[in-house]
């Protein structure tokens, strides 16, 4: 156990600290749990869940206050890194909704769920809490969207096996050069 775990696990959870929890507008599927079996703050364990839950528990509940229930459409970018995620209804999937990933390059994978908060609380539990408005516009601008895009569909052709790895390669050499090239250009 890493030394974050065993300092949490020594800390205690309090009574009040677990009334805010109960007192939260929007729950998380986890936390809904343990306040649904009446977590027990004697159990040492039970302790360990709240203290490990509480963080994003406060977080999910934040973020579902502030859009009314309804994140649909804002962006939220993961901490430090440079990855972003939004949610959006599912086009694939009549009736269902999804989280829509994307880095500077370009969108690179989608997870469909049956409700907004089950997408909110799985963007919340992978670290997308930060809001972001404007990202996908700011990103989408940049030649390294379009060369990513650009590079998107060519995997697409290769994995449909309209073109071999040999053109895949080939053409990604052609965009990277023709991006070297317009930086020269530009400096």
């Amino acid at each position: 156990m890493d030394t974050a775990a065993k300092t949490q696990e020594k800390q205690p959870f309090s009574e009040a600290e677990l009334e805010d929890l109960r007192g939260l507008e929007f729950k998380r599927p986890a936390i809904a749990r343990l306040l649904d079996r009446r977590a027990n703050l004697d159990c040492k364990f039970d302790r360990y869940l709240l203290r490990m839950a509480a963080p994003g528990a406060v977080t999910f509940d934040a973020i579902m206050r502030k859009f009314n229930g309804d994140p649909s459409g804002m962006e939220f970018k993961a901490g430090t890194r440079d990855a972003w995620a939004f949610i959006l209804p599912d086009a694939s999937e009549p009736g269902r909704v999804r989280v829509q990933y994307f880095d500077r390059s370009s969108f690179f994978s989608h997870h469909p769920y049956d409700s907004v908060a089950e997408c909110l609380d799985n963007m919340v539990s992978e670290g997308y809490t930060l809001e972001d408005a404007g990202a996908l516009d700011r990103l989408s601008d940049t030649d390294q969207w379009r060369r990513g895009v650009e590079v998107s569909g060519l995997i697409q052709k290769l994995n449909a096996k309209e073109i071999t790895h040999e053109e895949f390669n080939r053409r990604v050499g052609a965009l990277s050069s023709s991006g070297q090239e317009a930086a020269a250009e530009a400096a």
